[in-house]
């Protein structure tokens, strides 16, 4: 049973560089052909929202909503929709492209190929962490890496070069969570994880073969040594610091390799009192990378997913759903920010990425 859509509702909103956050009453917007009007319970804040807030990343200011993953259930439906969805049913999804979308409000309103079903009694607030780590995760290996990811997959599939090195640098953060399964899933069975050291075991759980920890000050050379000749093949550099994770990895990386890194690079990192520095251009002759000749070094923007025809109509609302429920992926850790609205909750969690305080596990809040 559908009830009355609001006039208007709460969103949070960036308004200018390093400003605070504001709360600002919008309009509701109705869905249209194949859009889904989403009540908000939980939105997912992601490194992003800092890039956004503190270094006006892709000059979107001023009045950015928040955007990333959410979880919510269906409060209405627009004509023509195929997907099965009902007023009422749970969701959860990835979305981003103008302020109706964003997560970070009462009600969202999106296509309804960029969500996906929560099973019925499924943890709302876990869902949450999922969406915008496993598109990004999927999309990176499969589109940026041209790693065989098979959808369905076949029984007894493996691919054709299954023990082929692959390196993830960050492997404890949300992306990296999504990319271990998925590799193992897709049977890789060569697989190197770089995390702090109290992450190691999980994260051989999930899917790593070898784990390091990246403050090691000989990590560069043993990662060489657990590549063996010729060395790695694909890198997923999930954090993108110029110092912290691409100039370690240059050194690794042979001709041949393919080295896929989140954008954008941070050049310098937001702290309270420094404004960040970016580049957008893995290649980009001012932050000073050595590349070795051969290596191929590319920039991951995961909003381009829905160039690929098949993950734009079926990763959010059939894969991810799918994995989910086998087993093959599971939610992140998470850690819920309080606060007396979604307002002081937002900026709490912008708070602890600018102070450097999230390892290994994604910050959720109640948009209520």
């Amino acid at each position: 049973m559908s009830t009355p859509i609001p006039k208007s509702h709460k969103r949070v909103v960036a308004i200018a560089k390093r400003a605070p956050l504001e709360l600002h009453t919008v309009p509701t917007k109705a869905p249209e052909a194949n859009e889904v009007l989403v009540r908000v319970s939980y939105a997912a804040s992601s490194p992003l929202n800092l890039h956004v807030a503190d270094g006006n990343l892709l000059g979107g200011l001023p009045n950015v909503g928040w955007n990333g993953a959410f979880a919510g259930s269906v409060a209405a439906l627009g004509p023509e929709t195929q997907t099965g969805l009902k007023i009422g049913d749970p969701v959860f999804g990835f979305t981003w492209r103008d302020n109706k979308e964003k997560s970070g409000q009462e009600y969202l309103t999106a296509p309804e190929t960029m969500m996906g079903r929560i099973p019925d009694g499924a943890d709302e607030r876990a869902y949450a962490t999922v969406p915008d780590s496993f598109v990004t995760a999927w999309h990176t290996l499969r589109t940026e890496l041209g790693m065989k990811l098979p959808w369905p997959k076949p029984d007894g599939w493996k691919p054709r070069n299954v023990d082929t090195p692959v390196l993830v640098w960050g492997a404890s953060s949300s992306v990296g969570w999504f990319a271990l399964p998925l590799l193992k899933w897709a049977g890789y069975t060569n697989v190197v994880a770089t995390a702090g050291m109290k992450h190691h075991e999980r994260l051989k759980q999930l899917g790593a073969t070898k784990a390091f920890d990246y403050r090691d000050g000989d990590v560069v050379e043993k990662l060489r040594d657990a590549a063996g000749p010729p060395g790695f093949r694909y890198f997923v550099d999930c954090i993108g610091s110029l110092e912290g994770s691409v100039r370690p990895i240059a050194q690794i990386a042979g001709p041949g390799s393919t080295i896929a890194i989140m954008l954008p690079v941070i050049v310098r990192t937001a702290t309270e009192t420094v404004e960040p520095i970016y580049s957008m251009d893995v290649k980009d002759p001012e932050i000073h990378v050595d590349w070795k000749d051969g290596s191929n070094p590319v920039g991951v923007r995961t909003h381009f997913y829905t160039k690929d025809e098949f993950a734009a109509n079926n990763l959010q609302p059939v894969v991810m759903p799918a994995l989910l429920q086998s087993g093959d992926i599971e939610p992140a850790s998470y850690r819920i920010m309080e606060g007396k609205d979604m307002l002081e909750r937002a900026e709490k969690a912008l708070s602890l990425f600018r102070s450097g305080a999230v390892s290994g596990e994604r910050l959720i809040w109640s948009t209520s």
